[in-house]
């Protein structure tokens, strides 16, 4: 589960990962207009899982390497 309000469930490869909306919803339209969709606005929780059934984990998890560098 996620913690604070501003997370998101996304599901890839059948791992969950809680990551910060606000990123997601910033820079990319795909996930701004999902989440518009979903009717969830900004600090509110979000309580669907959101599939990525597209993505694979390795090309995931590289591209969270990029918003969240060691």
């Amino acid at each position: 589960m996620c913690a604070a309000e501003s997370l998101t469930r996304l599901q890839v490869d059948g791992m969950l990962y809680c990551v910060h909306r606000y990123f997601f919803s910033r820079d990319s339209v795909y996930f701004s207009t999902k989440f518009t969709q979903l009717g969830v606005r900004d600090h509110e929780p979000l309580r669907t899982v959101v599939s990525l059934g597209d993505v694979e984990r390795k090309d995931f998890e590289a591209f969270l390497s990029v918003i969240y560098p060691e």
